[in-house]
């Protein structure tokens, strides 16, 4: 279900001479109707928005049908932990923990590195979780960012999965009404790339004032020129959205996972059973039969 026809995109683009590619996500309407749906505040709303924009540039490299990336975050901060994930087509969907947060007195937007430490604590604990079909082998990780950063979550995961040097910033912004902008920029050194070249470039993500230029107008000339790749062309622009593709089945199998004493406990009850979909609110009612066909034991497979 597409709740808003937003504008956001997920680009790729690549520097054949150095060999350097480059990825940036918008994900400022996709944030927005999210948070939207959920009833998110204006702090929530940042966590959110921050959350989606590193999942997008996880799923950069993605690139078959059915591909997806899944970001999972505990944090001891008031957010308690926030979860989002992007396919390869482009569906964004996404949560925190507490969609109620009260509004800090900082302005939060005009200062990601305040609004992480003010929201997620000081250290991550990251789940990642690459499902690709196909018969292809699944990819999980988890490791711990202390201090909370999303820059070093985005460059941590590609430097441990793929061996992949990456530079990471996210661009947010805030206004009374939640994010006025949720970017992010990803530049990474490619197998035979120029690595000399790559590291220093860093200075230029740590850059406020020259990444706050880029984030007010990301174009391709704009991401040429801030990192110096004359030779910086498009390689696939994917437009992103929020959707949710829960369904009854998935909801059944959800139960499915639940322990066998709470399953013969529903299905001996007179009452439905309702599974709730925590990223579109769709709701699934589930009769006790419906429940007995759970725990009716299969045959031997062979």
């Amino acid at each position: 279900m597409i709740l808003r026809r937003p504008t956001d995109t997920l680009i790729t683009g690549f520097a054949p001479t150095t060999k350097l590619r480059v990825a940036f996500a918008d994900v400022t309407e996709t944030a927005h109707a999210i948070s939207d749906f959920h009833g998110c505040s204006v702090a929530s709303e940042c966590a959110l928005a921050q959350t989606l924009a590193a999942s997008a540039l996880l799923a950069a490299p993605l690139a078959r049908p059915g591909e997806s990336v899944a970001l999972r975050l505990d944090v001891p901060g008031p957010v308690r932990g926030a979860y989002a994930e992007c396919t390869s087509t482009g569906h964004l969907r996404g949560y925190v923990c507490r969609k109620a947060l009260p509004d800090s007195g900082d302005d939060l937007g005009n200062n990601p590195a305040a609004a992480e430490q003010a929201l997620f604590g000081d250290a991550m604990r990251v789940k990642t979780y690459w499902s690709r079909p196909g018969g292809l082998p699944d990819m999980k990780s988890s490791f711990r960012i202390a201090p909370a950063s999303f820059r070093r979550l985005v460059e941590t995961y590609f430097l441990g999965n793929f061996h992949l040097p990456t530079w990471a910033r996210i661009g947010l912004r805030l206004d009374s009404a939640g994010a006025e902008r949720a970017m992010a920029l990803m530049l990474q050194c490619m197998p035979g790339g120029d690595l000399h070249g790559f590291v220093d470039r860093e200075s230029t993500f740590s850059d406020d004032e020259k990444m706050d230029s880029f984030f007010d107008d990301p174009v391709l000339e704009a991401a040429s020129g801030l990192l110096d790749l004359h030779d910086l062309a498009i390689e696939r622009v994917t437009p992103l959205s929020f959707r949710c593709d829960c369904s009854r089945e998935q909801s059944l199998a959800i139960l499915a996972t639940q322990p066998a004493e709470t399953l013969q406990a529903a299905a001996q009850s007179d009452g439905t059973q309702v599974v709730t979909c925590q990223f579109c609110g769709t709701s699934y009612e589930f009769q006790p039969e419906d429940i007995r066909r759970l725990l009716r034991p299969r045959g031997p497979t062979h």
